[in-house]
């Protein structure tokens, strides 16, 4: 049911401007980057420091694209919100475990 509810989200974003656009490619990286995260940390046990530092990353990640989508479903435009959405994409995919 959330993954679709994302799926939906992602692609009423893809058919809006360019910040939206944007967003929705950050959803499709964090499900990457969610899923790489659970092989290595969630279905086996992986480097604990190094997961929890992943999780951690991905949970920031996760927060900055809600708030994305609550601020493009009050309309106008976000800059704040994409900014902080990119620099938490960055720092999680730089978490990602080996």
């Amino acid at each position: 049911m959330r993954r679709l509810a994302t799926c939906i989200f992602a692609a009423s974003l893809a058919s809006c401007g360019s910040a939206r656009v944007d967003i929705a490619t950050s959803v499709n990286s964090f499900h990457y980057a969610n899923a790489r995260y659970e092989e290595k940390c969630v279905a086996v046990v992986g480097p604990v420091s190094e997961c929890a530092a992943t999780n951690a990353a991905l949970t920031r990640w996760k927060q900055a694209l809600k708030e994305a989508d609550e601020a493009s479903q009050r309309g106008g435009s976000f800059p704040l919100q994409v900014k902080r959405v990119n620099a938490t994409e960055k720092e999680a995919l730089k978490c990602l475990p080996k």
